[in-house]
Protein backbone atom coordinates (compact mmCIF):
# COMPACT_ATOMS: atom_id res chain seq x y z
CA UNK A 1 0.00 0.00 0.00
CA UNK A 2 1.03 3.66 -0.54
CA UNK A 3 -0.21 7.08 0.62
CA UNK A 4 -0.28 10.04 -2.49
CA UNK A 5 2.21 12.86 -1.56
CA UNK A 6 -0.20 15.04 -1.99
CA UNK A 7 -2.46 13.39 1.12
CA UNK A 8 0.75 13.31 2.92
CA UNK A 9 1.91 16.98 2.25
CA UNK A 10 -1.78 17.94 3.75
CA UNK A 11 -2.04 15.78 6.72
CA UNK A 12 1.85 17.38 7.11
CA UNK A 13 0.48 21.09 6.90
CA UNK A 14 -2.43 20.29 9.49
CA UNK A 15 0.08 18.93 12.10
CA UNK A 16 1.79 22.22 12.23
CA UNK A 17 -1.27 24.52 11.85
CA UNK A 18 -1.10 25.49 7.99
CA UNK A 19 -4.50 25.81 6.18
CA UNK A 20 -4.78 24.20 3.58
CA UNK A 21 -7.40 25.69 1.55
CA UNK A 22 -4.92 28.09 0.95
CA UNK A 23 -4.17 28.78 -2.70
CA UNK A 24 -0.36 27.81 -2.12
CA UNK A 25 -1.28 23.83 -1.17
CA UNK A 26 -3.61 23.53 -4.61
CA UNK A 27 -0.96 22.53 -6.35
CA UNK A 28 1.13 20.41 -3.49
CA UNK A 29 -2.11 18.83 -3.49
CA UNK A 30 -2.83 17.24 -6.13
CA UNK A 31 0.70 15.78 -6.57
CA UNK A 32 -0.07 12.17 -7.67
CA UNK A 33 3.11 10.55 -7.15
CA UNK A 34 3.19 7.22 -3.91
CA UNK A 35 5.23 7.12 -0.69
CA UNK A 36 5.26 3.66 0.77
CA UNK A 37 2.99 3.50 4.13
CA UNK A 38 6.08 2.28 5.96
CA UNK A 39 8.14 5.67 5.03
CA UNK A 40 4.92 8.05 5.32
CA UNK A 41 3.62 6.53 9.08
CA UNK A 42 8.33 6.64 10.29
CA UNK A 43 8.04 10.46 9.26
CA UNK A 44 4.60 11.03 10.48
CA UNK A 45 5.83 9.26 13.93
CA UNK A 46 9.04 10.95 14.31
CA UNK A 47 8.18 14.75 12.98
CA UNK A 48 6.59 16.57 15.97
CA UNK A 49 6.15 20.12 16.67
CA UNK A 50 6.80 21.76 19.81
CA UNK A 51 3.80 21.34 21.35
CA UNK A 52 3.59 17.60 20.49
CA UNK A 53 7.04 16.85 22.16
CA UNK A 54 6.09 18.39 25.36
CA UNK A 55 3.44 16.20 25.42
CA UNK A 56 5.34 12.96 23.86
CA UNK A 57 6.09 10.23 26.11
CA UNK A 58 9.44 8.82 24.85
CA UNK A 59 10.84 12.29 24.54
CA UNK A 60 9.75 13.42 28.31
CA UNK A 61 11.85 10.18 29.04
CA UNK A 62 14.81 10.61 27.33
CA UNK A 63 15.41 14.20 28.90
CA UNK A 64 14.57 12.47 32.29
CA UNK A 65 17.13 10.08 31.46
CA UNK A 66 19.76 12.43 29.92
CA UNK A 67 19.24 15.45 32.95
CA UNK A 68 17.52 14.11 35.52
CA UNK A 69 19.49 10.40 35.04
CA UNK A 70 23.03 12.47 36.11
CA UNK A 71 21.13 13.98 39.09
CA UNK A 72 19.98 10.78 40.84
CA UNK A 73 23.04 8.99 39.66
CA UNK A 74 24.78 12.03 41.49
CA UNK A 75 22.91 11.19 44.27
CA UNK A 76 23.72 7.49 44.58
CA UNK A 77 27.09 8.17 44.71
CA UNK A 78 27.00 10.65 47.89
CA UNK A 79 25.04 8.30 49.99
CA UNK A 80 27.79 5.10 48.86
CA UNK A 81 30.22 7.96 49.81
CA UNK A 82 28.29 9.05 53.35
CA UNK A 83 27.91 5.08 53.41
CA UNK A 84 24.34 5.32 53.69
CA UNK A 85 21.74 2.85 52.72
CA UNK A 86 18.20 4.83 51.58
CA UNK A 87 14.82 3.69 52.50
CA UNK A 88 12.16 2.51 50.48
CA UNK A 89 10.64 5.90 50.41
CA UNK A 90 13.34 7.40 48.55
CA UNK A 91 14.02 4.61 46.32
CA UNK A 92 10.70 4.41 45.47
CA UNK A 93 10.36 8.45 44.77
CA UNK A 94 10.46 9.84 41.22
CA UNK A 95 10.39 13.06 41.27
CA UNK A 96 14.26 13.87 41.53
CA UNK A 97 13.15 17.27 43.56
CA UNK A 98 11.48 15.57 46.49
CA UNK A 99 14.41 13.59 46.21
CA UNK A 100 17.24 16.16 46.54
CA UNK A 101 15.05 16.96 49.53
CA UNK A 102 14.86 13.62 51.50
CA UNK A 103 19.02 13.29 50.52
CA UNK A 104 19.56 16.80 52.51
CA UNK A 105 17.93 15.06 55.48
CA UNK A 106 19.53 12.04 55.58
CA UNK A 107 23.21 13.54 55.53
CA UNK A 108 21.84 15.46 57.97
CA UNK A 109 20.92 12.61 59.85
CA UNK A 110 24.27 10.86 58.79
CA UNK A 111 26.27 13.81 60.57
CA UNK A 112 24.16 13.93 63.44
CA UNK A 113 24.67 10.38 63.90
CA UNK A 114 28.37 10.54 62.81
CA UNK A 115 28.92 13.30 65.42
CA UNK A 116 27.32 11.86 68.35
CA UNK A 117 29.46 8.97 67.93
CA UNK A 118 32.80 10.82 67.25
CA UNK A 119 31.93 13.09 70.31
CA UNK A 120 32.31 9.70 72.28
CA UNK A 121 35.70 9.10 70.97
CA UNK A 122 36.41 12.89 71.01
CA UNK A 123 37.14 13.40 67.37
CA UNK A 124 34.84 16.99 67.24
CA UNK A 125 37.34 18.50 65.10
CA UNK A 126 37.22 15.59 62.68
CA UNK A 127 33.28 15.81 62.55
CA UNK A 128 33.43 19.62 61.55
CA UNK A 129 35.88 19.29 58.67
CA UNK A 130 33.45 15.93 57.09
CA UNK A 131 30.64 18.12 57.62
CA UNK A 132 32.00 20.95 55.93
CA UNK A 133 33.28 18.80 52.81
CA UNK A 134 29.53 16.93 52.49
CA UNK A 135 28.21 21.16 52.76
CA UNK A 136 30.62 21.81 49.45
CA UNK A 137 29.71 18.48 47.54
CA UNK A 138 25.95 19.56 48.30
CA UNK A 139 26.37 22.77 46.86
CA UNK A 140 28.77 21.82 43.79
CA UNK A 141 25.66 19.61 42.84
CA UNK A 142 23.24 22.08 42.99
CA UNK A 143 25.32 24.21 40.67
CA UNK A 144 25.00 21.39 38.59
CA UNK A 145 21.57 20.64 38.42
CA UNK A 146 21.29 24.40 38.20
CA UNK A 147 23.38 24.01 34.87
CA UNK A 148 21.29 21.35 33.35
CA UNK A 149 18.03 23.23 34.09
CA UNK A 150 19.90 25.90 32.20
CA UNK A 151 21.17 23.58 28.98
CA UNK A 152 17.01 22.11 28.87
CA UNK A 153 15.67 25.75 28.56
CA UNK A 154 18.15 26.97 25.83
CA UNK A 155 17.67 23.92 24.04
CA UNK A 156 13.64 24.30 23.78
CA UNK A 157 14.19 27.87 22.77
CA UNK A 158 15.91 26.97 20.34
CA UNK A 159 13.34 24.39 19.13
CA UNK A 160 11.04 27.27 19.35
CA UNK A 161 13.22 29.79 17.32
CA UNK A 162 13.44 27.31 14.78
CA UNK A 163 9.72 26.24 14.31
CA UNK A 164 8.86 30.05 14.58
CA UNK A 165 11.51 30.72 11.57
CA UNK A 166 10.17 28.09 9.55
CA UNK A 167 6.45 29.05 10.03
CA UNK A 168 7.49 33.00 8.96
CA UNK A 169 9.68 31.07 5.80
CA UNK A 170 6.27 29.36 4.51
CA UNK A 171 4.06 32.50 5.04
CA UNK A 172 6.32 34.42 2.93
CA UNK A 173 6.35 31.82 0.49
CA UNK A 174 2.61 31.61 0.74
CA UNK A 175 2.31 35.59 -0.08
CA UNK A 176 5.31 35.58 -2.77
CA UNK A 177 2.87 33.11 -4.47
CA UNK A 178 0.01 34.63 -4.34
CA UNK A 179 1.52 37.62 -5.17
CA UNK A 180 3.67 36.24 -8.44
CA UNK A 181 0.10 35.14 -9.67
CA UNK A 182 -1.69 38.48 -9.18
CA UNK A 183 1.28 39.75 -11.33
CA UNK A 184 1.21 37.06 -14.18
CA UNK A 185 -2.28 37.99 -14.96
CA UNK A 186 -1.10 41.57 -15.98
CA UNK A 187 -0.67 42.85 -19.44
CA UNK A 188 2.83 45.07 -19.19
CA UNK A 189 3.95 47.41 -21.22
CA UNK A 190 7.21 45.83 -22.10
CA UNK A 191 8.33 44.02 -24.99
CA UNK A 192 6.39 40.93 -25.97
CA UNK A 193 9.65 38.36 -26.52
CA UNK A 194 10.44 39.41 -22.69
CA UNK A 195 10.61 36.59 -20.02
CA UNK A 196 7.42 36.51 -18.13
CA UNK A 197 9.70 35.48 -15.33
CA UNK A 198 11.39 38.73 -15.70
CA UNK A 199 8.67 40.74 -16.16
CA UNK A 200 7.21 39.78 -13.34
CA UNK A 201 10.70 40.49 -11.34
CA UNK A 202 10.90 43.86 -12.95
CA UNK A 203 7.14 44.61 -11.47
CA UNK A 204 8.33 43.30 -7.95
CA UNK A 205 11.54 45.43 -8.08
CA UNK A 206 9.16 48.34 -8.65
CA UNK A 207 6.32 47.81 -5.98
CA UNK A 208 8.93 46.94 -3.21
CA UNK A 209 10.80 49.96 -3.90
CA UNK A 210 7.01 51.44 -3.37
CA UNK A 211 6.39 49.62 -0.11
CA UNK A 212 9.53 50.33 1.48
CA UNK A 213 9.14 54.21 0.83
CA UNK A 214 5.70 54.09 2.69
CA UNK A 215 6.69 52.24 5.23
CA UNK A 216 4.36 49.38 4.32
CA UNK A 217 4.23 45.32 3.44
CA UNK A 218 2.28 42.70 2.41
CA UNK A 219 0.46 40.45 4.53
CA UNK A 220 -2.35 38.37 5.21
CA UNK A 221 -5.70 39.94 6.95
CA UNK A 222 -7.77 38.04 9.36
CA UNK A 223 -9.68 36.22 6.60
CA UNK A 224 -5.78 35.23 4.69
CA UNK A 225 -6.87 38.27 2.11
CA UNK A 226 -3.52 39.89 1.36
CA UNK A 227 -3.28 43.44 2.10
CA UNK A 228 -1.44 46.51 3.00
CA UNK A 229 -0.51 47.04 6.50
CA UNK A 230 1.98 49.37 8.04
CA UNK A 231 5.07 48.89 10.66
CA UNK A 232 2.38 48.24 13.45
CA UNK A 233 0.46 45.85 11.86
CA UNK A 234 -2.39 47.66 11.08
CA UNK A 235 -4.04 48.53 7.49
CA UNK A 236 -2.35 51.04 5.52
CA UNK A 237 -4.07 54.13 4.87
CA UNK A 238 -3.32 56.87 1.90
CA UNK A 239 -2.48 60.81 3.38
CA UNK A 240 -6.24 61.51 3.01
CA UNK A 241 -6.76 58.71 5.00
CA UNK A 242 -8.56 56.55 2.12
CA UNK A 243 -7.93 52.71 2.96
CA UNK A 244 -5.58 51.44 0.67
CA UNK A 245 -6.52 48.53 -1.41
CA UNK A 246 -4.07 45.89 -2.86
CA UNK A 247 -4.68 46.07 -6.42
CA UNK A 248 -5.23 49.80 -6.72
CA UNK A 249 -1.76 50.16 -5.22
CA UNK A 250 -0.18 47.68 -7.34
CA UNK A 251 -2.11 49.69 -10.62
CA UNK A 252 -0.62 52.66 -9.54
CA UNK A 253 2.84 51.22 -8.64
CA UNK A 254 3.09 49.56 -12.12
CA UNK A 255 1.35 52.75 -14.42
CA UNK A 256 3.27 55.06 -12.52
CA UNK A 257 6.94 52.71 -13.84
CA UNK A 258 5.50 52.88 -17.06
CA UNK A 259 4.93 49.33 -16.42
CA UNK A 260 1.50 48.67 -17.05
CA UNK A 261 -0.35 48.11 -20.38
CA UNK A 262 -3.59 49.90 -20.07
CA UNK A 263 -5.26 49.69 -23.96
CA UNK A 264 -4.05 49.61 -27.56
CA UNK A 265 -4.50 53.66 -28.30
CA UNK A 266 -6.20 52.91 -32.04
CA UNK A 267 -6.89 55.64 -34.18
CA UNK A 268 -3.70 57.04 -34.02
CA UNK A 269 -3.97 58.33 -30.33
CA UNK A 270 -0.84 59.71 -28.85
CA UNK A 271 0.22 56.98 -26.13
CA UNK A 272 2.25 59.05 -24.15
CA UNK A 273 0.97 59.37 -20.24
CA UNK A 274 -0.31 62.70 -18.76
CA UNK A 275 0.86 64.02 -15.54
CA UNK A 276 -1.45 65.98 -13.66
CA UNK A 277 -0.99 68.38 -11.10
CA UNK A 278 -0.23 66.12 -7.81
CA UNK A 279 2.20 64.30 -10.46
CA UNK A 280 -0.02 61.03 -10.51
CA UNK A 281 0.58 59.50 -13.96
CA UNK A 282 -2.62 58.53 -16.26
CA UNK A 283 -3.31 56.72 -19.16
CA UNK A 284 -5.86 58.34 -21.63
CA UNK A 285 -8.85 56.16 -21.96
CA UNK A 286 -10.95 57.82 -24.19
CA UNK A 287 -11.24 56.77 -27.84
CA UNK A 288 -9.13 53.93 -29.39
CA UNK A 289 -9.94 50.14 -28.86
CA UNK A 290 -9.63 49.39 -25.59
CA UNK A 291 -12.32 48.04 -23.29
CA UNK A 292 -13.72 51.25 -21.88
CA UNK A 293 -14.80 49.86 -18.79
CA UNK A 294 -11.61 48.23 -17.66
CA UNK A 295 -9.72 51.29 -18.65
CA UNK A 296 -12.51 53.82 -16.49
CA UNK A 297 -11.50 51.53 -13.66
CA UNK A 298 -8.24 51.76 -13.88
CA UNK A 299 -7.97 55.51 -14.06
CA UNK A 300 -10.23 55.43 -10.99
CA UNK A 301 -7.48 53.52 -9.47
CA UNK A 302 -4.72 55.71 -10.43
CA UNK A 303 -6.84 58.49 -9.20
CA UNK A 304 -7.14 57.13 -5.73
CA UNK A 305 -3.19 56.02 -5.69
CA UNK A 306 -1.97 59.57 -6.70
CA UNK A 307 -3.74 60.67 -3.38
CA UNK A 308 -1.40 59.09 -1.54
Amino acid sequence: MAVKVGKFLEKMAKKVGQDTTAEVFKPLLELDADIPDEIAALMDTNLLTVEAAKSNSEVNKALRQSILGVADSKMDDILKEIKVIPGDDFLKEKNTYEKLNMLSKMIYNAGQKKAAIDNQAGVHETLKKEKQAFEEKEKEFQKQFAEYQRQLKSAQELQEAKEKDYNSKLENNSINYDLYKKLLGKKFDLPEKMDVDLKVQTALLSINNELEKRGLSIKRGDGRELGLFDKDGKPGYSEDHNLLKLDSFIDGVLAQNNLLKINDGGNGQNQNQNQNQNGATFIPSNGGNGNAAIVADIDAQLAEFSKM
